[in-house]
């Protein structure tokens, strides 16, 4: 069974989608079982996830990819 989950967060800016984009690039990741693609449209982030393996290991990777973003965010915050 295939799993797909999509994610969309809007920013302020162009530049902070870009910027949080490339601090999630290491989650981005593409095996046999699971595939994460994000890119930048616009001032938006747009995340897709695939999964052939559990409903588990779909939360569980957007659980991880939230917290990435996350982190990122406060990150970006600290430096403004």
């Amino acid at each position: 069974m295939l799993l797909k989950a999509e994610i969309k967060i809007r920013y302020g800016s162009t530049k902070t989608a870009e910027h949080i984009l490339r601090s999630i690039e290491p989650e981005n990741f593409v095996s046999e079982e699971l595939e994460i693609k994000s890119i930048v449209k616009n001032n938006e982030l747009y995340t897709e996830i695939t999964t052939t393996k559990s409903v588990g290991t779909l939360k569980n990777t957007i659980d991880d990819l939230l917290m990435a973003i996350q982190l990122a965010e406060k990150i970006l915050k600290k430096e403004d």
